[in-house]
C-alpha cells in the first residue's frame, strides 16, 4: 500500500475545498454582520430633538419647533431606508447559507428572530438616550427658543401664548415617538417586512412597526410625563412675569388727557402734582433700566417692543403734565 492507492490526496483536496467553502460562509456572515451594525449605529446616533446652530441667532418658537421637526424627518427617512435594507441583506446571506433566497427559511428563523428583537433593543434605547437629554436641555440655563412680549390694549401678553407653547411642545414631543414608525416589523419566521393591513373604518394602510411597542413602554411614558411637567412648569412662568406689567397699565391708557384734566378737576395740591411728576420720573427711569430681553430657564423673552411702548407711552404723560 502506499498514499496514492489509499487516496488520501484526495481526500485531503475535497477537505480543502469543503474548509474553503466554510471559510466563505463564514466570511460572508461576518461581512454581512457589519453591514447590519453599521447601520445600527446610525440609529444609535440618531437625534430626534436637534438643535439649531450655536452660531445663528436664537430662534423664535415657533420656529425652534418646526427646526426640530423638519430635521427629524429628514434624518428618519434616511434611518427607515437604512432598516429596510437589512432584511435583503440577510436574505443573501439565506443564500449563501442555506441555498434560498425567500427571506423566511424555516432553517433561519433564530436568526431572524435575533436581529429583530437586536434592532428592537437599539431602537428603544436610542429613544430613551434622545427624552434623556432632551430633559438635560430643558432643565438647563440656555436658551432654547425666544418669545416675545407684545402689547395687547393696556395689557402685556406673550406671542405665542403659554398654551400654545405648551400645545406645541407636546405635539413635537408625540411626533418625535412616532418616528420610530419607519422601522417596520418583519413578518413572523421571516425578514420580510409585514405588508400594510386594511382596517375597518380607516381609509389608511395600518403597519406594525416599532412604533407600538415603544409608544407602550411605562418607561417612555413617565419620561413622556417629566418633559411634559417641565414645560408645563415654565410656561407658568410666562404668565406669572406678564403679571408683573399690570402696574403699568394705568400708563398704557389712551385717554390720557381726558384722565389728566379728570384728575386735574379734583383740584390737587402742589404736593400731590409733585408726587405725580415724581413717580412718572421714577417709572421712567425703571423703564430704561430694563433690559431687552429676559431669560426664564430654557427660553429667553424678548422686552423690547413693551419696553418701548412704555417708553413712548410715558413721554406722553410727562408731556401732558409739563403742560399742567
Amino acid at each position: 500500500l502506499n498514499w496514492n492507492s489509499l487516496g488520501i490526496m484526495d481526500y485531503v483536496a475535497k477537505c480543502s475545498e469543503q474548509i474553503a467553502k466554510f471559510e466563505a460562509i463564514v466570511t460572508t456572515i461576518h461581512k454581512i454582520s457589519n453591514d447590519i451594525e453599521t447601520k445600527l449605529r446610525a440609529v444609535d446616533q440618531a437625534t430626534l430633538f436637534k438643535q439649531p446652530p450655536a452660531d445663528k441667532d436664537i430662534y423664535a418658537c415657533k420656529d425652534y419647533f418646526e427646526y426640530m421637526q423638519e430635521e427629524r424627518t429628514k434624518d428618519f427617512e434616511q434611518l427607515g431606508r437604512k432598516h429596510s435594507a437589512i432584511g435583503p441583506l440577510i436574505t443573501k446571506l439565506e443564500g449563501v447559507v442555506v441555498g434560498t433566497n425567500t427571506g423566511c427559511s424555516e432553517k433561519m428563523v433564530t436568526y431572524y428572530e435575533y436581529w429583530e428583537k437586536k434592532i428592537f433593543d437599539r431602537v428603544y434605547a436610542m429613544v430613551i438616550r434622545n427624552l434623556e437629554r432632551y430633559q438635560e436641555l430643558l432643565k438647563g440655563e440656555k436658551s432654547l427658543f425666544s418669545v416675545d412680549l407684545m402689547l395687547a390694549g393696556t395689557d402685556v401678553i406673550s406671542l405665542p401664548q403659554p398654551t400654545e407653547i405648551y400645545k406645541w411642545a407636546m405635539q413635537d414631543l408625540r411626533d418625535a415617538i412616532e418616528m420610530t414608525r419607519v422601522f417596520f416589523r418583519w413578518k413572523r419566521y421571516s425578514c420580510i417586512e409585514a405588508p400594510g393591513m386594511k382596517l375597518e373604518g380607516q381609509d389608511e394602510l395600518f403597519y406594525y412597526t416599532f412604533y407600538l411597542d415603544i409608544s407602550n413602554s411605562g418607561h417612555i411614558a413617565d419620561m413622556g410625563q417629566k418633559i411634559a411637567g417641565l414645560f408645563d412648569g415654565n410656561t407658568n412662568r410666562i404668565k406669572r412675569y406678564q403679571d408683573r406689567w399690570k402696574k403699568y397699565k394705568n400708563i398704557f391708557t389712551p385717554n390720557k388727557q381726558a384722565q389728566a384734566d379728570k384728575w386735574m378737576l379734583t383740584e390737587p395740591t402742589v404736593i400731590q402734582m409733585h408726587e405725580r411728576m415724581l413717580e412718572t420720573k421714577n417709572k421712567w427711569n425703571e423703564v430704561v433700566s430694563l433690559n431687552r430681553a429676559k431669560q426664564l430657564t430654557f427660553f429667553q423673552l424678548k422686552l423690547r417692543t413693551p419696553v418701548q411702548h412704555l417708553q413712548e407711552n410715558l413721554q406722553k404723560w410727562r408731556a401732558i403734565y409739563g403742560k399742567i
